[in-house]
């Protein structure tokens, strides 16, 4: 069983609004995609093949969930900790995602995915992906759009065939000058022609980018601009909620554990922030947490935490972060467990070249490829 079936792909496109995440990696013709296509193949022929179905139906279901647990499965291996998958604890027939071995040295594993943004704005993305999908329908043979503004006052779906049709005609309306005004001007001019429109759920103006080649209209969508977003902090608060919600569930293991989390997305967690939720203090600020993770009551059996922030996207640089739990007796070994050198006292962190314990070459890929995800 192979995850990505060979066959001649011919679609460029970037990733189309609402795709499902393993479709778009199925489908894209591009090298470095083929080159993900092809080492995540690779890996899925070490899964053992009697977990093979159900992850190949978490790939199309929750890609990124499962290609997590595909890179943990491989990183384990390759440090021959000998994984085995869902094994069931004694003492509370719960089932961690991977239990390993190691010298007479027993323990299991759960991973999760922190994402970094609430419910709520996954809801608002989905919705705004509803809308970039009907717009991939205007006829746009010399322009791109620019979504210069789109927010959304409620979460409901918008009107999408009302706003499909002003935002056409307000196309349809464009006289010779104010083309000719976009051409020579571009970004420059305030006074370009747009198009708005407003509702009780939804405000959206839009703008117009002449297009180099108008003959390139079938291999592009007609948004060449999103709308600005930010986001701050997110991550550094979904990572200790994630973690505390593992250590609840999982606090009357008859085994010690590890807790895996990725930060799945662009964003970068901040190692002083976790610092502070995982020990209690944080150097950057001298601000001291009297209820740190480590020291519950309920983390007695919690031998550390590695944290990670891997797409296929980015695997020319993935590392991980490994934070050990100061307070477990078996501290030493912990460190044995993923090769890391050890000096009593002073080691809780340490970071792991996950690339060469993987022979994944920093070149794998050029840059990271979200701009077309």
């Amino acid at each position: 069983m192979e995850l990505f079936k060979e066959y001649e792909r011919t679609d460029h496109n970037f990733k189309y609004p609402l795709e499902n995440d393993f479709t778009f990696y199925d489908r894209v013709n591009n090298l470095n995609f083929g080159k993900i296509r092809e080492l995540l193949n690779s890996w899925f022929s070490k899964y053992p093949i009697e977990n093979k179905n159900k992850l190949y139906a978490d790939f199309r279901a929750k890609f990124y969930d499962a290609f997590y647990e595909l890179v943990i499965y491989i990183f384990l291996r390759e440090c021959q900790l000998n994984p085995q998958i869902e094994i069931k604890d004694t003492k509370t027939s719960q089932t961690p995602d991977f239990f390993c071995t190691k010298e007479k040295f027993s323990f299991f594993i759960e991973a999760t995915v922190a994402k970094g943004v609430s419910e709520y704005d996954i809801k608002i993305q989905n919705l705004k992906e509803s809308l970039y999908a009907k717009f991939g329908k205007l006829l746009m043979t010399h322009y791109f759009l620019n979504l210069e503004k789109l927010d959304f006052k409620v979460n409901k779906q918008p009107k999408l065939r009302e706003i499909y049709k002003v935002v056409q005609s307000g196309i349809n309306s464009l006289s010779q000058r104010d083309m000719e005004l976009i051409d020579k001007y571009q970004f420059e001019d305030a006074n370009f022609p747009k198009v708005s429109y407003n509702d009780d759920i939804v405000d959206l103006i839009l703008s117009f980018i002449p297009r180099n080649n108008p003959d390139y209209v079938k291999y592009f969508s007609p948004i060449g601009m999103y709308p600005t977003s930010y986001q701050y902090m997110g991550i550094e608060n979904s990572i200790p909620k994630s973690i505390e919600k593992k250590i609840k569930k999982y606090s009357n293991l008859e085994l010690n554990y590890f807790i895996f989390v990725n930060s799945h997305g662009s964003i970068f967690y901040r190692k002083d922030d976790l610092m502070w939720h995982l020990y209690g203090s944080d150097h950057f600020t001298n601000e001291v947490n009297m209820k740190p993770l480590f020291n519950s009551s309920k983390a007695i059996n919690l031998l550390g935490v590695i944290v990670t922030n891997v797409v296929p996207a980015n695997l020319h640089r993935f590392e991980m972060d490994l934070y050990i739990n100061p307070f477990h007796k078996d501290k030493k070994k912990i460190f044995n467990l993923f090769a890391c050198d050890f000096e009593e006292n002073k080691n809780v962190y340490f970071n792991i070249n996950v690339r060469e314990r993987l022979n994944i070459k920093s070149d794998f890929l050029p840059y990271d490829l979200w701009e077309i995800l």
